[in-house]
């Protein structure tokens, strides 16, 4: 029963019982009696690293296949989010959650509820509405769509991004009404810093007019830094030109017409001029900052609003969003030891398995780091793996980069400052880092089971080919990509690309292309004989995924999708919902 000891994570439900079941079905075979060229390749090397005879290894394949079967909830293979919500369940007063509260995966319903409840605060609050009207102008100027719901929504996603949580946190005991007041001391300064910046352009040419000088005596004329302190003076607070920028460095002040006089004058002038250019340099970069912060200001505010909102109805409703879970977590065991953690979760794990690494987010693999670190402390077996070429979840936080810099920790510029913050976790990291360090042994999975040995080959040449013409900071992510395909079977890999020439079709001739080429491929398929449950169908799109199924039904070609299951994908039943539409309504045009 040592499985139980045993944690392996992966990312969806469905990877989670595909692995479940595959798990079965090797024990399964390693239990039976196949003949020698049928044995499962896992056999000879279990065989090898546990050191037993053929005998062995099948009978203790049957026993653990008996147990598990008999204690089918015991295997701890889940998803890492089912996993952090045992530990919230158990940590959940700690947290300051009520024991009975629910996980709200739908984040469209979260979202719509908060921008509805900010919406209804419009009117009554002069601080919001101005923020909200201050937005609505920005969309407006932009030839953008005045339209206010889908952009608040947009922003309200913000508050499911692993990383903007932590700056959040910093605004969640600000007021709107600071905001507000911080907006108007914005205004003052970036009233000030350009007045500031105009005087010193004027004052700047009645200096040279005192002096007899002008424009046309300093290299560059009037792109020389005479014309920079000129724009100022118009209120035009541009950065210097690359002219101005070439001379300074190069010590050149005088034009090639200058007089000797005129360049005795330049030359008595230069410690001030540097002076008040170096101050408009200083006086330029705190506009941009001031007019930067300025301009996002109210989008700050509403989104501590919107958080805001977001706790009172998470406690009204006694919800708790999924996208919370890692940050909560990390608020109690990232410091913690991992026999806390056993204790109040009540089961020790030994050794620890996380699939897909290269999509595991920051605060995922740190909330798993004390349970790790306590696993390799007694010598126990953890493993990640993972395909950098692969990472597909930063949408909801992935970060690649960790899987590339393992055993070292990655460290974000957002985790950095909480270590400033927080020496001793800190501290901490640094310690568990050290674990890794000394523990690890990379290797790299060299041989593809899944796929045919043309496709294996052609990605082989394809990434190889690619490498060099990386940025060097992703080139590692290629290290080791070269596999030997299992498979002996042949399949097709062919690209083909519809080149536009000016306006020569459109986007609808352009998809009937591509569906023409993708039946024709699929057809081309069948007749080398290849079943059509060898052919999988990729789209970027779902409205692609629904075209391009019905296409194929169309044309005689039998599909399993969602897509195609649905009841509307029959053209028979569109017919009759049509017929029905216009006999109902027949002039309804």
């Amino acid at each position: 029963d040592r499985y139980r000891g045993i944690l392996a994570i992966t990312f969806t439900n469905k990877a989670a019982e595909e692995m479940k079941s595959r798990v079965i079905e090797v024990l399964a075979e390693l239990s039976s009696e196949p003949e020698p060229e049928k044995e499962h390749p896992m056999a000879s090397l279990l065989r090898k690293e546990l050191a037993v005879s053929d005998d062995v290894l099948k009978s203790r394949a049957k026993l653990t296949l008996k147990h598990m079967l008999h204690h089918y909830s015991d295997i701890s293979i889940s998803t890492i989010d089912h996993f952090t919500h045992n530990v919230i369940r158990t940590f959940a007063q700690d947290l300051g959650l009520s024991i009975n509260f629910e996980v709200e995966l739908d984040t469209e319903r979260i979202t719509n509820a908060i921008v509805t409840e900010l919406l209804q605060k419009m009117g009554s609050d002069t601080v919001l509405t101005n923020a909200l009207i201050d937005v609505v102008q920005s969309q407006i100027d932009d030839e953008k769509s005045w339209s206010i719901d889908d952009l608040l929504k947009k922003f309200a996603l913000t508050l499911f991004n692993e990383e903007s949580r932590f700056h959040l946190e910093k605004l969640k005991n600000i007021e709107l009404k600071e905001f507000n007041q911080l907006r108007q001391k914005l205004r003052n300064e970036l009233r000030e810093t350009a007045e500031k910046l105009k005087v010193s352009g004027k004052e700047f040419h009645q200096h040279l007019q005192n002096n007899g000088l002008e424009a046309g005596h300093f290299a560059g004329g009037a792109n020389g830094i005479a014309g920079f302190f000129k724009k100022l003076s118009m209120g035009k607070f541009d950065a210097p030109t690359p002219t101005v920028l070439k001379n300074i460095e190069a010590d050149k002040w005088h034009g090639s017409k200058a007089k000797a006089d005129e360049k005795a004058a330049i030359d008595g002038l230069i410690p001030q001029i540097l002076e008040r250019y170096n101050q408009a340099l200083e006086q330029i970069r705190a506009l941009i900052y001031y007019e930067i912060v300025f301009n996002q200001i109210y989008d700050v505010a509403l989104l501590d609003e919107m958080q805001r909102i977001q706790r009172e109805l998470q406690e009204d409703e006694e919800l708790l969003h999924i996208g919370e879970f890692n940050h909560l977590v990390s608020n109690v065991v990232m410091t913690e030891t991992a026999p806390f953690i056993y204790e109040r979760i009540g089961h020790r794990f030994k050794h620890f398995l996380v699939d897909e690494f290269q999509d595991t987010s920051v605060l995922q693999w740190f909330n798993l780091l004390p349970l790790i670190d306590e696993s390799l402390a007694h010598d126990n077996l953890c493993l990640v793996v993972g395909d950098a070429k692969q990472s597909i979840y930063r949408w909801r936080g992935g970060d690649v980069q960790q899987f590339v810099e393992l055993p070292e920790i990655h460290r974000t510029d957002y985790l950095n400052e909480q270590f400033e913050l927080n020496p001793e976790t800190g501290t901490l990291i640094a310690q568990r880092e050290v674990a890794l360090r000394s523990n690890a042994q990379i290797e790299n999975l060299d041989h593809n089971y899944r796929s045919s040995s043309t496709v294996v080959n052609f990605n082989n040449n394809l990434f190889s080919f690619l490498k060099p013409h990386m940025p060097e900071a992703l080139q590692k992510m290629y290290d080791g990509n070269e596999q030997k395909p299992f498979s002996k079977k042949e399949g097709l890999v062919a690209a083909k690309f519809f080149r536009q020439e000016g306006n020569e079709r459109t986007w609808p001739e352009y998809d009937e292309l591509v569906l023409d080429q993708l039946q024709e491929w699929v057809r081309e398929c069948i007749a080398d004989g290849f079943d059509p449950g060898d052919i999988a169908i990729i789209c970027r799109a779902n409205k692609d995924l629904v075209k391009t199924a019905q296409f194929l039904i169309e044309n005689g070609l039998k599909v399993v999708s969602n897509e195609s299951l649905l009841i509307n994908s029959s053209p028979m039943v569109r017919l009759l919902v049509n017929l029905a539409t216009f006999i109902s309504a027949p002039d309804d045009r």
